[in-house]
């Protein structure tokens, strides 16, 4: 039995004690573990949110650093957060896509010009590839991540792999970088 108005100060108290066994396992994460649990969460967060047949029809609309509009197509969403092997990051391509590090032009094979939307984390590089029709970019092709960890004794050869997908004409530094 539980005194009328103590039930509320328990749960309190329970929620405080798993806040801090959660922030202390967190924070014996190396920097890329905690980057994936962050994005794991956020992950969480924003498939939760989204519900393409309700609430956007078939394209999700994002706006980018200046302002352009950028349509992601409802199938690439799908298709993305469909395979369990791939880490979709459905949580973070909005911040990816106004707020890059960088941006490059870059010319895809087929002919087609491109914009790489460049983010950086710790232990993890976050890509997004967007058409460009005339001047300007207009529809989101794909995002992909690549992972490093810098504590590793092969993180120059894994900072080159990164560095290579870093091709084309930068266009834009974020003001941190």
């Amino acid at each position: 039995a539980i005194r009328s108005g103590f039930a509320k100060e328990l749960m309190d108290r329970r929620e405080a004690e798993v806040q801090r066994e959660s922030s202390e396992c967190f924070e014996q994460l190396d920097p890329g573990e905690k980057t994936a649990a962050i994005f794991a969460m956020r992950e969480f967060i924003g498939l939760h949110q989204f519900n393409p047949d309700k609430q956007w029809g078939n394209a999700w609309t994002l706006r980018d650093h200046e302002g352009h509009d950028l349509v992601l197509p409802i199938e690439l969403v799908r298709r993305k957060t469909a395979r369990e092997e791939s880490l979709s990051f459905i949580g973070g391509i909005e911040e990816l896509f106004s707020n890059p590090d960088e941006v490059r032009v870059v010319e895809q094979p087929g002919g087609l010009r491109t914009h790489r939307y460049i983010k950086i984390y710790p232990g993890l590089v976050l890509f997004g590839i967007v058409a460009i029709e005339g001047d300007r970019p207009v529809r989101i092709v794909d995002w992909f991540c690549f992972t490093y960890d810098p504590s590793s004794a092969d993180y120059t050869a894994q900072k080159e792999i990164i560095r290579r997908d870093w091709i084309g004409e930068c266009i834009h530094v974020g003001p941190e970088h």
